[in-house]
């Protein structure tokens, strides 16, 4: 191969990596770690084309590539459906992360975001085996206790702990075990396990996963109602849009790769990953999806039923005080514009959208259910956070000054259960 080829060659590589990072400075688009995969990748498969054409390099080329391959292969896939397991998020996790755009609103700065040995996070080094005096709190719940753009330090649960530690006058520590998707099944599999830390009380911030899981079902019933009625009427199916597509970026993500440490190790620092919000954005207006569905659902799932009091029953089985905490969204009556459209969960990841009223009637039948499910247990936070982007980034997501309004409301309600309890 002459050197007239290898400059072409190099000339291709070049200008691509530099397309990519402008792309990433002007559009916010791709991340550093996005952009450093695809230049891995692009230049592994110029070297393979290389290797293919002069017959050079062709051990190196195909070390490369199966290295590639075994990374892809131990690369953490999130937010895949989930069987009713016990699932957490990988365990130490260790990066820098800066929202960028308008995306996320609320979020500024860099936020640091870490798990410990167990895949939990925390905000201090837990020693599991020996709990000594410290007083032991677990969260349990999906994305909205998970809170995986939010700083360390700034989760709800983070925050709970300094204030339960000022009210209680202990040693206090706040285990957030949050997993995206998770659904009361889940939230069982997990109390379940985290038995063997010896847990002093669970909190648990359900039922928007729930509630989006029955509608999905119950949509689905209808429209293999539907089609049936067709087909029985001598009348062509019914042409439906499909579901939205999966970004591969989203699907499998990068930075829980072993290239991504790599590259952090050898540079002797974490890299500051930019994100723009586009799983969100990508998905905002969705009250004016072109598909549009009525829905009654006045209540709950007997799987949701079922797992609360499998819930309760293990909690009392197991002596540990639980608080059930519904869900804050975004469906009130006086729903900011900005915000309205920013919600995607009417239901997420689909084509269709459910009623903005029929969502608020949904949302408002599993947050009462809970609260008359568990009196002298629950705390209601359904309206607690105003439906603007001062707390909210959608349908339910908070931002650090909604998780600071969280943590506050399940501080009392917290403390108060505690103080009703016969001593």
């Amino acid at each position: 191969m002459s050197k007239k080829h290898w400059a072409a060659l190099a000339c291709i590589a070049f200008l691509q990596v530099c397309l990519l990072i402008s792309v990433q400075t002007v559009a916010g688009f791709l991340s550093p770690s996005r952009i450093i995969a695809l230049a891995v990748i692009e230049s592994t498969l110029i070297l393979m084309v290389v290797s293919a054409f002069t017959g050079k390099f062709a051990s190196v080329s195909i070390t490369l590539w199966l290295l590639l391959l075994v990374n892809f292969a131990i690369t953490p896939v999130d937010f895949k459906r989930t069987p009713s397991g016990y699932l957490t998020l990988p365990a130490n996790l260790d990066y820098r992360l800066e929202v960028v755009g308008d995306g996320m609103p609320g979020f500024t700065g860099v936020q640091n975001i870490s798990t410990d040995a167990l895949g939990f996070r925390t905000t201090k080094k837990i020693d599991y085996q020996n709990k000594g005096n410290a007083y032991r709190v677990f969260t349990i719940g999906g994305s909205t206790t998970e809170e995986i753009y939010t700083d360390d330090q700034k989760t709800w649960s983070a925050l709970l702990e300094g204030q339960l530690a000022k009210s209680l006058g202990k040693d206090v520590e706040v285990i957030n075990t949050g997993f995206a998707g998770l659904r009361a099944p889940h939230h069982y599999k997990t109390l379940e396990h985290i038995l063997r830390y010896k847990p002093d009380a669970a909190i648990f911030l359900m039922g928007i996963n729930d509630w989006n899981h029955h509608i999905k079902a119950a949509i689905r019933s209808q429209e293999i109602a539907q089609d049936k009625a067709a087909k029985d009427a001598g009348q062509p199916p019914i042409q439906r849009s499909s579901k939205e597509k999966i970004d591969i970026f989203q699907t499998f993500d990068l930075t829980k790769s072993i290239l991504w440490k790599s590259i952090q190790r050898v540079i002797g620092k974490k890299i500051v990953i930019k994100n723009d919000g586009s799983y969100y954005y990508n998905q905002n207006h969705s009250v004016t999806r072109d598909d549009w569905r009525r829905l009654e659902i006045n209540e709950v799932t007997a799987e949701y039923s079922d797992s609360v009091a499998d819930i309760m029953a293990l909690c009392k089985q197991a002596s540990i005080q639980c608080l059930f905490v519904n869900q804050p969204n975004a469906y009130q009556p006086d729903i900011s514009a900005d915000l309205t459209r920013r919600l995607w969960m009417t239901p997420p990841n689909e084509s269709y959208s459910v009623d903005f009223a029929d969502m608020r009637r949904i949302a408002s039948t599993y947050n009462k259910w809970l609260l008359q499910r568990a009196p002298d247990n629950s705390c209601d936070l359904s309206t607690a956070l105003a439906a603007t982007t001062g707390h909210l980034i959608d349908d339910c997501h908070f931002n650090p000054s909604g998780s600071a309004i969280v943590a506050n409301q399940i501080s009392q309600c917290f403390v108060k259960q505690l103080n009703s309890k016969p001593r």
